[in-house]
């Protein structure tokens, strides 16, 4: 059991944390003894555990104890853990004097990390406070610069480390599926449902500049003729859609059940047709309005549902206004006949106070906080949270988007340095854990974009690695069972650990994988610090299906 001592004005982000790094931990009590204590906090007296890890860049008494100069940097500089950087966004000290260095600044000698024995504990002292670095990167997310970073995950690995290297026997919930390396989402925005909604407007105009001109041009630059060429024949073919002869090349919805045949997938729809909303203070809103009317596409709709797909809502002002986020969620809920269901705001309009409204207006989960121009981890975790000022929603993060990687106003990356990005992505996800969302707007397999190619080579990289293919709101359902569990301590030791599932308070769902319980045994025949730089922890894994009570040697 980890004993914490923190600031009340802490608490709530101490607590995300330990949801992401789901381990028995209490707020310490005198009188108890534990594996460990972390603190962030002056320690009136010593605690009762065998290693202390004391987190701040401010000064502390106990630093004068051991005539530690606590100096804090006040240019952006970053410690490095397994050759990479780690961004630190809040306060930043170096740690100068007595100790031995765990943590250094990237490229030089200055220790951000030390390690003492005192005698009675190993004290660990760290130069900033991860606590404060998880609300930061909540409210205010990562820049683009780092945004392939999933920075949380490094905090969590510096205290597993920690825990295990230096001696003290680790209990975990991995956000990894008992049976599988990770969760992977495919979900579909869906903004256009047909190129008949857009006789001549600048959707319109757009899709032939682009269908002729542009694809004209890469085809002489690049010999892409056979592109070219489809994009022709979809220009051609316009004049008899309209007058309803041909089927709408726009309307892929049939391509993604032949593509994604024997897996799952989320589509978001727009409620309300000719809606632009109201404006979010960074991007202009008047051609946000989608065009297709979402009573026109019922039998496309429960088509999508009786092939075992999510129908979920892409909405408009939800993000800003409780009222019309229960009108958005009610008028897709009547389509696809769920009442709970969850959110994705179309060009991603997101505000601090965002979470809270779309909470109040009833959905199951948001999957809006990613990048429009990038890839990567938004809030700095692969792992589906909490926000801060929520109850109970879930904050499921968006990582990889078709048009951030290919518009020329964004990324604007070709075919093969798309396919590099998004396979760090995933290695980040084999590392970790967690779950890979990815958006493929459902117009992106037609012309002009024909992004369907890639889209197929993605998959077939994912199939190889064996995720989880969830739909969003099943991911969402086996963070939620995650949650659910509950460490208790059996003894006044902390030696005995009783792992309790409550599972009332988990939607069920027959195909959803179950939890794994990691335990962590100290390699005693290793140096500790080489286990520490080079996390070479032993652990074996427990498929937890049910409650356990285990026994810490």
């Amino acid at each position: 059991m980890i004993g914490i001592i923190c600031d009340t004005k802490e608490s709530a982000q101490v607590e995300e944390f330990f949801e992401l790094f789901k381990v028995p931990w209490e707020p310490y009590r005198s009188g108890n003894r534990y594996e460990a204590v972390i603190s962030t906090v002056e320690m009136n007296r010593t605690p009762n555990a065998k290693l202390v890890i004391l987190f701040g860049a401010d000064k502390k008494e106990i630093d004068e104890q051991y005539h530690l100069d606590v100096i804090e940097v006040k240019e952006k500089k970053l410690p490095a853990m397994d050759g990479k950087e780690i961004p630190i966004y809040g306060r930043l000290a170096v740690l100068e004097g007595y100790g031995k260095p765990i943590l250094r600044l990237l490229g030089g000698q200055e220790n951000i990390g030390i390690v003492i024995d005192t005698g009675k504990h190993r004290l660990f002292r760290i130069g900033y406070n991860p606590f404060e670095e998880l609300k930061i990167m909540f409210i205010h997310g990562q820049p683009r610069e780092f945004s392939l970073t999933s920075t949380l995950e490094f905090h969590i690995s510096i205290i597993r480390r920690i825990l295990v290297s230096y001696g003290a026997q680790l209990l975990e919930v991995p956000p990894v599926p008992n049976g599988y390396p990770f969760i992977c989402c495919l979900t579909h925005d869906v903004d256009f449902l047909g190129v008949k909604y857009h006789k001549f407007d600048h959707t319109f105009l757009g899709f032939l500049f682009r269908g002729v001109v542009v694809s004209g041009i890469r085809a002489v630059q690049q010999r892409k003729w056979s592109e070219f060429g489809m994009n022709l024949r979809s220009v051609f073919s316009i004049p008899f859609i309209f007058i309803g002869l041909k089927k709408d090349f726009w309307n892929q919805l049939d391509a993604y059940l032949t593509l994604e045949k024997d897996l799952v997938s989320t589509f978001f729809f727009i409620p309300f047709s000719n809606k632009p909303g109201r404006p979010h203070y960074k991007m202009s809103h008047a051609k946000r309005a989608c065009k297709y009317k979402i009573e026109n596409h019922v039998n496309d709709i429960r088509n999508l549902c009786s092939k075992g797909r999510e129908i979920a809502v892409h909405g408009i002002d939800s993000w800003l206004d409780t009222a019309e986020g229960i009108n958005e969620r009610r008028a897709i809920s009547r389509i696809c006949g769920q009442t709970a269901v969850g959110i994705r705001m179309h060009w991603l309009y997101y505000d601090s106070e965002s979470p809270k409204r779309i909470e109040e207006a009833g959905y199951l989960y948001d999957s809006t906080l990613g990048y429009n121009d990038a890839v990567g981890y938004w809030a700095g975790t692969g792992q589906a949270f909490k926000p801060l000022n929520t109850d109970s929603l879930l904050e499921l993060p968006l990582n990889i988007q078709d048009t951030a990687l290919f518009y020329p106003g964004r990324m604007g990356l070709s075919e093969g340095e798309a396919f590099e990005l998004v396979k760090q992505v995933i290695d980040t996800a084999k590392e970790f854990g967690g779950v890979v969302v990815i958006n493929w707007h459902q117009r992106s397999l037609a012309p002009e974009r024909q992004w369907h190619t890639f889209y197929i080579r993605m998959i077939g990289l994912l199939k190889n690695l064996n995720p989880w293919f969830a739909t969003a709101e099943h991911a969402a359902g086996w963070f939620r069972m995650r949650r659910s569990v509950v460490f208790e301590r059996c003894d006044q030791l902390g030696r005995k650990i009783r792992v309790r599932l409550q599972g009332d308070k988990v939607r069920t769902e027959p195909r959803m994988p179950s939890l794994r319980l990691r335990v962590y045994k100290p390699d005693q025949n290793h140096n500790v610090e080489d286990s520490f730089l080079n996390g070479k922890l032993s652990f074996f894994d427990l498929d937890l299906k049910e409650d356990r009570t285990i026994s810490l040697s």
